[in-house]
């Protein structure tokens, strides 16, 4: 299994089963991956994301990574407490864009945070890729503060969206990433 791993989280992308799995019954998956079972939902416009990601995955099987859904798991094993994504590979700009959502329960513990920045960094490192952007809604204070802490800055505002692009990765980048 492919994943990154911070100071307290593990952030696991699914593969095609996996995704399956969530848009099917998300205790199923968590169980699959053996992990406590949590209140993270895939309903709505998540699950309507994900059944995109899950198309993405099964069309670009070569590029699985920049299309599935990243969960972000608590240490050891577990819950789940929220999931980000990358909304395709690199344009020929070299830019990706990112998304991403934490559980209601596990807000305000500096999770988003902490995910995002682990995964920009592994982004950074990618070929092709200049910067990571992101959109966020202009009334979504939260949203904004996680993009700051990471030293994303606000670029361009259109109507209700204000969109972000990330710094140059640095050097002194404490992520671990292990691959299969």
């Amino acid at each position: 299994m492919y994943e990154l791993e911070t100071a307290r989280l593990k952030l696991v992308p699914l593969q095609t089963e996996d995704l399956r799995l969530s848009l099917e019954n998300q205790g199923l998956l968590e169980s699959h991956l053996g992990l406590q079972p949590g209140n993270y939902t895939v309903e709505g416009p998540v699950r309507d994301a994900v059944q995109q990601m899950l198309d993405g995955v099964v069309q670009h099987p070569t590029e699985w990574l920049w299309y599935t859904h990243w969960q972000i798991i608590l240490k050891p094993r577990g819950p789940i407490v929220g999931g980000v994504c990358f909304k395709g590979p690199p344009k020929q700009d070299g830019l990706v864009e990112v998304g991403y959502g934490v559980d209601d329960e596990h807000q305000g513990h500096g999770y988003m945070t902490e995910a995002l920045q682990a995964l920009v960094a592994w982004a950074q490192t990618q070929p092709g890729v200049q910067a990571v952007i992101a959109e966020t809604d202009e009334a979504n204070r939260a949203s904004q503060r996680v993009l700051e802490k990471l030293g994303f800055v606000r670029n361009l505002g259109m109507g209700e969206s204000l969109w972000w692009r990330s710094p140059a990765a640095s050097a002194g980048d404490s992520r671990r990433a292990r691959a299969p």
